[in-house]
């Protein structure tokens, strides 16, 4: 694109995002200021962990589901219909109309070009206003009220991050299930070793899939079913049902263990040892390259800053999400990571990890994502368009006693008590 376009388009921007923001769908949390796939990932896991920490026992189960060349087989026609459905006004939609018509594609390859065809759909992947109209036709899909539909104690929220979308519902165990009328061949399996099934009128998640099928069929678009999978999150030994649920041309999803949600391997266990182990591989493939540059002479100071560059980073996506529940096996895990590093670029393995630290100027690997979380929920709480994760107490301050500005979340168990919002809100409130 352009540089002049660019510009142009940052500024049309300026006038599009407040008028369209309030009508976007608050479970979207790509492609918007102050959004990342750690809001996504919060909200998604607490949605499960405070099901699961219910009295009553309860399953969630997860559905992610994908779409097939998304961003190519957007309608103009459609977008146009939503954005003027949103208030904009008319010399906003006419730069967009003339933005979206005559496009085209012509591919060059060592001096030939293809002859030129007309692109009748799509927004231009990988600029900004492209970006922002897909977000705009796909805010439809998934669409949540305010407070979620109830049914028999049921419950579904939906999350987006760009054309990557997810349901996940709750289940009340003892009230949703019924007799499997299917005589199922032995030995039967861990989810079908109660013969129950879920009532299908209590099938929230099915509801929602089919909602999202109709959705697809009106907006031109199709489902990958190859990449829709379920996940089944329960601690009940008692309960249970088999997770039989399908979209588009499938006839049952594929149930996973365990899976790359935006790029965090999620388990149903709800631990993390699955992505301890893959943060760990990606950070130690640097250290190679750090024994190669001290060999050719590189200074320690570049040493250092390829470390925090290209190899701690590894050890620190989305920390908010999962650093509440790690183990102490899996903190020390990582720290060997940095140990391993350190001893590539000075050449040479310390027995005294602190000072080895001190030496390098860098930090221990806890305390700087204590300080990360710390940051993220601030800034969530502080300046965000999902500062629902926190609630305000509201209670007046006691004499004598700290402030907590913030609810702190009721936890039955540990691994509710040791997740995400309820660590994280501890902070905001020692802060």
């Amino acid at each position: 694109t352009a540089w002049l376009s660019k510009c142009f388009e940052n500024i049309l921007g300026d006038f599009l995002l407040p008028i369209v923001e309030p009508f976007l769908d608050p479970g979207q949390c790509g492609g918007l200021k102050k959004s990342s796939i750690t809001h996504y990932l919060v909200k998604l896991l607490n949605f499960v962990h405070t099901t699961l920490d219910k009295r009553i026992p309860h399953t969630a189960v997860f559905c992610s589901e994908d779409l097939s060349k998304a961003y190519n087989r957007g309608s103009h026609n459609l977008v146009i219909e939503d954005l003027h459905a949103m208030h904009t006004p008319g010399w906003i939609l006419s730069i967009l109309c003339s933005y979206l018509s005559g496009r085209s594609l012509v591919l060059s390859h060592h001096g030939s070009r293809s002859t030129e065809r007309p692109l009748p759909g799509g927004f231009g992947a990988g600029t900004w206003l492209g970006g922002m109209l897909f977000i705009v036709k796909f805010n439809g899909a998934c669409l949540r009220p305010p407070i979620p539909r109830p049914i028999s104690g049921n419950t579904a929220q939906q999350f987006k991050y760009i054309d990557d979308s997810c349901q996940v519902a709750s289940v009340n165990m003892k009230v949703s299930l019924e007799p499997d009328p299917v005589a199922r061949p032995r030995p039967l399996n861990y989810y079908e070793r109660t013969e129950m099934r879920l009532k299908p009128e209590e099938n929230v998640l099915q509801q929602q899939l089919k909602l999202f099928e109709d959705f697809t069929i009106q907006n031109k678009l199709v489902i990958n079913s190859s990449k829709c999978f379920v996940m089944y999150f329960s601690r009940s030994k008692n309960y249970a049902f088999p997770p039989e649920f399908s979209i588009g041309d499938t006839q049952v999803l594929e149930v996973k263990k365990t899976h790359r949600v935006l790029g965090i391997q999620v388990q149903d266990d709800m631990r993390w040892q699955a992505q301890v182990n893959e943060m760990v591989r990606r950070a130690t493939k640097t250290t190679w390259v750090l024994r190669r540059m001290r060999a050719l002479g590189v200074d320690q100071g570049s040493l250092v800053a390829y470390w925090k560059a290209e190899g701690r980073v590894h050890l620190e996506l989305a920390c908010p999400v999962w650093h509440s529940g790690l183990t102490n096996q899996q903190s020390r895990d990582l720290d060997r990571a940095q140990r391993v590093a350190m001893a590539a670029i000075t050449g040479r393995w310390e027995p005294s990890h602190s000072r080895q630290l001190q030496d390098l100027a860098l930090e221990k690997l806890a305390a700087r994502r204590t300080k990360l979380c710390a940051t993220f929920a601030k800034r969530t709480a502080e300046d965000s368009r999902h500062k629902d994760i926190f609630t305000l107490s509201g209670a007046p301050v006691r004499p004598g006693k700290a402030a907590r500005p913030y609810r702190e979340p009721f936890c039955r168990t540990g691994a509710h008590y040791n997740s995400a919002v309820p660590y994280l809100t501890r902070l905001l409130n020692s802060n």
